[in-house]
């Protein structure tokens, strides 16, 4: 599953074209807010309708993943090339239902956070990220301030309390 890319003229067009696609081919759409291209992997992270998510226990992907049945167009805009802060990035179209081996963390709307992970078919702009950097384990954004006081911090404030109970038990 690799992903293709379209630029629009901004981002509304952007999130239209997604809905249209996923509408067309029963899926849904990842509103992407990070993007990370490391050498053999892109991992797109960012709110997606909790209700398309199905827990399959057992599934092989980490916490705070999800793994479409299909993966369509990255809708994209200027926001990526001009790193807008607080834009989301683009817009992902997926195939329904997402798996997940275990619920990803929602928040107080109906929505939920997941990262999706597609395989790189070339490196020729080598490894970056695009957006905030997010949680490995819940896949939400690190706030800035965290980000700023622990530059090389991979997961967020809340996974690290959760982490730190479970060491003490």
């Amino acid at each position: 599953m690799a992903v293709c890319g379209r630029f629009w003229p901004n981002a509304h067009e952007a999130e239209n074209a997604a809905r249209k696609e996923a509408a067309n081919t029963g899926g849904t759409v990842v509103a992407v807010v990070s993007i990370r291209a490391e050498s053999k992997r892109g991992v797109l992270s960012g709110r997606v309708l909790a209700s398309v998510v199905e827990v399959r226990p057992g599934l092989d992907v980490p916490t705070g993943y999800a793994r479409p049945r299909g993966i369509g167009t990255f809708h994209s805009w200027g926001a990526v090339t001009q790193k807008i802060k607080g834009e989301d990035l683009g817009y992902l179209a997926v195939q329904r239902p997402l798996g997940a081996a275990i619920p990803p963390e929602g928040d107080d709307t109906d929505t939920c956070f997941v990262s999706i992970e597609v395989p790189r078919l070339n490196d020729s702009f080598g490894v970056i990220s695009i957006g905030p950097e997010v949680c490995r384990s819940c896949s939400r954004p690190i706030s800035p301030k965290r980000m700023t006081a622990i530059p090389s911090a991979r997961i967020c404030t809340f996974c690290q309390a959760l982490r730190e109970q479970r060491e003490h038990l």
